[in-house]
């Protein structure tokens, strides 16, 4: 069952301003966490957690489902622990995970074919997870992401 909903935390200071909390439930797979995710606000995907990786990864055939731009983008090159790989940046329109999203979001496309061997189809890493305070709850299945005070 993976669903999201966004819940109000509490109060913050005298502003009275709401503290907005996302709840995502996770699925455990092969000791990794995959979490549901919307791109361009059409393409359902599973996603693996990575907060070891700087930058989203997308696969090539993904890249192509979504139509986007990526054989003129820039390159780079992703180091793993097993090998560095190159590949080249594009832009997805929005990445929605839960209730929160970011729009214009930069992604690394690679050719490498991540869906077959773990049972997700990209990774989400800390470009878009270094804006907020992450809970894991691995009895519950559930991936708390609360925004940073600025």
């Amino acid at each position: 069952e993976k669903e999201s909903t966004q819940e109000p935390a509490g109060q913050e200071g005298e502003t009275g301003s709401e503290e907005v909390l996302t709840v995502v439930h996770f699925a455990p797979t092969d000791g990794h966490i995959t979490v549901p995710v919307v791109l361009n606000e059409s393409l359902h995907a599973n996603v693996l957690l990575d907060t070891g990786a700087g930058i989203t990864v997308l696969s090539s055939e993904m890249a192509e489902e979504l139509r986007l731009d990526y054989q003129t983008g820039h390159s780079i090159t992703l180091k793993t622990m097993a090998m560095d790989m190159q590949a080249r940046v594009a832009k997805l329109d929005s990445i929605q995970v839960g209730g929160l999203i970011k729009r214009g979001f930069p992604v690394a496309v690679a050719d490498v074919r991540l869906g077959q061997q773990g049972g997700f189809d990209a990774i989400l890493g800390m470009d878009f997870l270094s804006d907020y305070t992450i809970q894991i709850d691995n009895r519950k299945h559930t991936l708390t992401l609360t925004p940073k005070a600025r």
